[in-house]
């Protein structure tokens, strides 16, 4: 079978039979006939086959993921081709619920995208994707305001502090390398990383952060 035929019968397969029952029958029936076939398909095929699936708004179910894409994607991914790397990335989700059944969590978004980085340091894709991330988990840290900064799970400690100023700078010099102006969200959290570590520093003389905060200016005076 060719992975044209794949994408024709697995579109059939989630289109024309509503009943779960029906398509889990075609879907079996579709990866039987693959392993009966001994199909192999190269990473240039699997990445036709994503992208057409992906968009006609069809779901990659988990068997076909498993069964047929993710053994190609993943030794794309050793022989360190960076299309490997984004069509993880494209489908991050299967990738979190394959490793999550298998108990093998050899892969997630952020080093995927620090790999792909290793190989090509200019491509604007992953880097955009880098800065997403970046950003989510920035703003991430200030959600509890005026409790505290988050680092993790937990409220960040004075050293902690330190390494998200220091995750900061590289953060704008990320955004100046994509010529993007985030410099309302770095000024927040310089304010309030730096307002965080000066308060657990001298946490003697506050109530709470909040106290803190309410005590000081903008300016962390």
């Amino acid at each position: 079978m060719n992975y044209k035929e794949l994408i024709t019968r697995y579109s059939d397969s989630e289109t024309k039979y509503p009943l779960k029952a029906e398509r889990n029958k075609k879907l079996d029936e579709l990866l039987r006939d693959l392993h009966i076939g001994k199909s192999n398909f190269t990473l240039q095929e699997i990445e036709e086959v994503i992208t057409k699936l992906l968009s006609k708004k069809l779901t990659i179910r988990m068997p076909l993921f498993a069964q047929i894409l993710y053994p190609v994607i993943s030794q794309g991914i050793k022989n360190k081709e960076v299309k490997a790397i984004k069509l993880f990335l494209s489908l991050i989700q299967q990738v979190y619920q394959y490793q999550n059944f298998t108990k093998e969590h050899i892969y997630d978004s952020n080093s995927l995208i620090q790999q792909g980085l290793q190989i090509d340091p200019s491509d604007k894709e992953l880097l955009t994707l880098q800065e997403s991330n970046i950003r989510s988990y920035l703003l991430y840290t200030l959600h509890e305001l005026p409790i505290g900064v988050l680092y993790g799970q937990n409220g960040a400690s004075i050293q902690e502090c330190s390494e998200l100023l220091e995750y900061l700078v590289e953060y704008r010099q990320l955004c100046n390398k994509l010529q993007l102006d985030n410099s309302d969200l770095i000024n927040k959290c310089k304010f309030y990383y730096s307002s965080y570590k000066y308060y657990l520093t001298n946490r003697p003389l506050y109530t709470d952060f909040n106290d803190y905060l309410a005590k000081h200016s903008r300016k962390g005076e």
